[in-house]
């Protein structure tokens, strides 16, 4: 029997230990953390602090538990926040049994292991309590269970502490295109604000000063509801006002994207080929420019391919 009750709790200890994480993600109070599979979340709507509640529905009795709390410490650190959570949870307190510090994506973690007395003043609790700093947050992730727990699941939430992050990237809408060819291409410029981000790309061995063709990427956001036929209409008159007697084609004309062509019969001007796409967030634009007034056979029908196989993706 005595091994028969080991045996299980190496499996209930591997179990816990190895159970599947899913990411989360919280774009607005920016920190992102994993969530074990089963597990129920919520997010704690009557609180401005506790953001975030996740429970283990198969624990015995007091649940192992987890929430994410932020508060505002202007003009702090990590080590000042940490001492001040030290400070404010010591008067339930019963003892510290570890305390560490992590690196996570580039910042330090502190957290420390210790034994309280519940709310009720009736319960013993375990707690791992991991804190982050950023841009005048300290952001908490207090993990709970009952003392025989403790050891079991200590694996578990140590874990979860490791993938617990701030400075999320925002996902945002991008047109890519398949660029594998004889060409290496590099990006020599980059401007980007709120509205709008814009990217030059050359042939390897070139530069912006001096190029032979080149690929021109615009993304301009909150304007998707534009009209692709306006957008097109526009760019052939300030072709028309830029060039002598242009060479203007409109290859392509739906409400989801549009392809204009535009040649010149001067040597010092560029041939230019113009996709626009429209996506659920931003119209993107993609120029394919060469350092002479027209395309060479079958070169732009190339690119027109190349911008047609062209996919939105959220990255």
């Amino acid at each position: 029997m005595r091994y028969l009750l080991l045996s299980l709790f190496l499996f209930l200890q591997l179990n816990v230990s190895a159970q599947q994480l899913h990411p989360y993600k919280d774009y607005v109070h920016n920190f992102s953390l994993s969530l074990p599979d089963k597990w129920h979340y919520w997010k704690n709507l009557d609180s401005i602090n506790v953001l975030l509640l996740v429970q283990n529905p198969e624990a015995p009795r007091i649940h192992d538990n987890y929430n994410v709390t932020v508060v505002m410490d202007p003009g702090s650190n990590v080590d000042s926040s940490f001492a001040h959570l030290m400070y404010y949870t010591a008067g339930n307190r019963l003892k510290v049994i570890d305390t560490g510090t992590y690196i996570v994506d580039g910042k330090r973690v502190r957290w420390y292991e210790d034994l309280h007395v519940g709310r009720l003043k009736k319960d013993t609790i375990a707690s791992f309590n991991f804190l982050l700093y950023n841009m005048d947050r300290a952001y908490l992730l207090t993990c709970a269970t009952t003392p025989d727990r403790r050891k079991l699941v200590k694996p578990l939430f140590h874990s979860i502490a490791k993938t617990f992050k701030t400075d999320l990237h925002l996902p945002s809408e991008v047109f890519k295109i398949d660029l594998n060819g004889d060409t290496q291409w590099e990006i020599v410029a980059e401007n980007k604000n709120e509205q709008v981000s814009n990217y030059q790309m050359v042939p390897a061995g070139e530069s912006v000063k001096s190029w032979t063709k080149l690929l021109n990427f615009t993304i301009v956001k909150s304007a998707a509801s534009t009209d692709i036929s306006a957008i097109l209409a526009n760019m052939k008159a300030q072709a028309e006002k830029q060039y002598t007697n242009p060479a203007i084609t409109i290859l392509a004309n739906d409400p989801n994207y549009g392809l204009i062509k535009i040649e010149t019969n001067d040597t010092v001007n560029e041939a230019n080929l113009f996709f626009i796409r429209k996506g659920d967030a931003a119209i993107h634009m993609i120029g394919y420019i060469v350092h002479r007034p027209r395309f060479n056979t079958g070169e732009a029908e190339h690119w027109q391919e190349v911008f047609m196989k062209g996919k939105l993706v959220i990255e």
